[in-house]
């Protein structure tokens, strides 16, 4: 199974049933009603179905889009990519993937976020730039 790697919970949308993600084109890697497997930082928080892909240039990115994605707005988000993807140039002008994924198990009680905070003390994420 394919997989779908986060460092971050940009926006806590990992939380969330349905959620989006915003990667830089790959039609071998992200097909429409593919499912995935879902992991961050190594830990495996189940599968996911992409329901909904749109290619776009990142400055096409919207403010829906970003705010969604990553919980700033078009401009910061693409100054986090730009820090995420160092070695494509001009970015702004390169194709990216937006894609909606919702989760084969629907999460009712939330609890990949009862867990992932479970025993933990709130800390503060570093935004790139």
């Amino acid at each position: 199974m394919k997989t779908i790697s986060f460092n971050l919970n940009w926006n806590a949308k990992l939380y969330c049933n349905c959620f989006t993600t915003i990667r830089p084109k790959n039609d071998d890697k992200y097909q429409l009603a593919e499912v995935y497997e879902i992991m961050l930082k190594g830990k495996n928080l189940g599968e996911a179905t992409i329901v909904f892909i749109k290619d776009l240039k990142l400055s096409q990115i919207t403010q829906a889009m970003s705010f969604l994605d990553t919980g700033f707005p078009a401009s910061k988000a693409i100054e986090i990519f730009r820090d995420l993807y160092p070695d494509i140039e001009n970015i702004e002008d390169q194709t990216f993937t937006y894609m909606v994924l919702e989760r084969v198990i629907k999460d009712i009680n939330h609890n990949n976020q009862i867990d992932e905070n479970r025993n933990t003390k709130p800390t503060a994420i570093q935004v790139p730039g």
